[in-house]
């Protein structure tokens, strides 16, 4: 089984949550992502710090992979 990145590039996380369903809404000093809920509740928003690379820790403790 590979390994998981330890970071990954600010494209592959972009392209990983567009993937999932989620469009860029705004990209100023972070980048605001939304997906629309199917069953009609609020929107899922997503916001991401606008570096080159984004580290594991980051993601994690934003809850994105629990």
């Amino acid at each position: 089984m590979p390994k998981f990145p330890v970071d990954a590039s600010k494209k592959q996380v972009i392209k990983a949550f567009e993937l999932l369903g989620f469009e860029i809404v705004r990209a100023r000093e972070h980048i605001v992502m939304k997906r629309e809920n199917a069953a009609g509740y609020k929107p899922l928003r997503l916001l991401l710090i606008l570096n080159p690379r984004l580290g594991f820790n980051t993601l994690f403790s934003q809850g994105m992979l629990d």
